[in-house]
């Protein structure tokens, strides 16, 4: 989807494991429950997440962004890669794992390429389908990454 002016779409895309990919120097604001399975390229201008993406499998290119008060869903071997600018500030994130989250540090967000910025010091909110113990979603500036930190067993998730 391109194009210089802005698009609300209201209703939800459902295209199974197609992927949607955001051009032009517009915005597009996804206000629906979209359940594509596949990627969610956003390679200029702004794309506003009202809704729900249904995978967390995105890329912000440069000099794009991601931003809105909607839901990512996230679901183990998920990355979001930032090229341009993400605001997560208003959106919230659903952990989606059948049985444990992988052990270990998993990586949800990447912001280390040069230029990359992430804007909003947490996600608005973390659901969890499921009771874990100790986990945390760690703000490393350091490498500019977002990982997920989990235990061998873990109860709440909390931010650090």
């Amino acid at each position: 989807m391109g194009g210089a002016g802005g698009l609300i779409v209201s209703n939800a895309i459902h295209t199974g494991t197609g992927s949607l990919i955001k051009d032009g120097t517009g915005g597009l604001t996804l206000a629906g429950t979209n359940t594509y399975s596949g990627a969610t390229l956003v390679s200029n201008g702004l794309l506003v997440a009202k809704g729900v993406l249904a995978s967390a499998k995105v890329t912000v290119s440069a000099p794009a962004t991601l931003a809105g008060s909607g839901t990512l869903h996230w679901h183990p071997g998920e990355l979001i890669t930032v090229l341009g600018s993400l605001d997560i500030s208003q959106l919230s994130m659903v952990l989606h794992a059948p049985g444990a989250l992988p052990s270990g540090d998993t990586v949800i967000v990447d912001y280390s390429a040069s230029g990359a910025t992430l804007t909003g010091a947490t996600f608005a909110q973390v659901n969890r389908d499921e009771i874990l113990s100790e986990s945390k979603l760690v703000y490393d500036a350091g490498i500019k990454k977002i990982v997920l930190r989990t235990p061998p067993r873990g109860t709440m998730i909390s931010f650090q």
